[in-house]
């Protein structure tokens, strides 16, 4: 049994389990011993075992089943990326038969940076809307995906239901029918911040790789309706290009269409 009194009881019992967990001796979707097991091994009281079980749990290591137990969460295999074309997640995950969420962390209209106002076209202080939201699949969150709006053309969003799929075809509809027919990305790889390792669910302590996606969406004009950011952690995505030979002979498809 560990013996450092100076850690606080449950940061003990959190690090043991997180060993447990990482020499493998517990299995993906396997129950864990139960609080009252724990906590006699260690001689302390429930609530203890239950705050070092609230940290796993917050960081998407195990999950809890109501009447059933804690059990130990499958780490997801890491998710192929297509970039033939613009699509939503939900097209992924039907593809690796994942069960989907999308979840509205942030809806605001705000003035305009002059980045963002760059990338859009629009006067330096003309307001957008910025929306966030969380995408999970299979109940452990995957990325997130950071969009800015012109608010004069996109007003309607602040009124609709975002958590859902299908949002291109929403946001269409909520710019008088716009066709969003092609967009410029850039990828680029850096570590997560701490405020994305707490909404993903990683361990603060933990450096995480991830890939950064910087996308603009314009109409069939060449005009920018939208600019997209989306952040994917370097252990859940991989991304696939195709390209054509050498010799040009294969026709090459352009990554600028956009599905739901």
């Amino acid at each position: 049994m560990i013996d450092d009194t100076k850690t606080l009881k449950h940061i003990r019992i959190y690090n043991w389990l997180r060993e447990m967990i990482d020499r493998g001796r517990f299995l993906a979707d396997e129950k864990l011993p139960t609080e009252i097991e724990i906590a006699k091994k260690f001689r302390v009281n429930r609530m203890t075992v239950r705050q070092s079980m609230d940290m796993l749990v917050n960081e998407g290591i195990v999950i809890r089943k109501r009447g059933k137990g804690t059990f130990l969460l499958k780490k997801p295999d890491k998710v192929n990326y297509l970039l033939d074309n613009i699509i939503s997640f939900e097209g992924i995950a039907k593809e690796h038969n994942f069960k989907s969420r999308y979840e509205v962390i942030h809806r605001s209209v705000e003035i305009a940076s002059s980045e963002i106002a760059s990338c859009l076209l629009i006067p330096v202080g003309s307001e957008v809307i910025h929306l966030q939201r969380l995408i999970s699949g299979n109940d452990i969150p995957m990325y997130i995906e950071t969009s800015y709006f012109p608010y004069a053309e996109f007003k309607e969003l602040l009124e609709l239901d975002l958590n859902q799929p299908a949002i291109y075809s929403l946001i269409a509809k909520a710019a008088n029918e716009v066709t969003l027919d092609h967009s410029t990305q850039v990828f680029s790889a850096s570590l997560l911040t701490e405020k994305e390792k707490e909404c993903l669910c990683y361990n603060q302590a933990e450096q995480v790789p991830c890939i950064r996606q910087t996308n603009i969406i314009y109409n069939s004009n060449d005009i920018p309706m939208i600019v997209f950011n989306a952040v994917f952690p370097g252990d859940r995505f991989q991304f696939t290009v195709h390209s054509g030979n050498f010799s040009g002979a294969l026709d090459y498809k352009p990554t600028d269409n956009i599905t739901d």
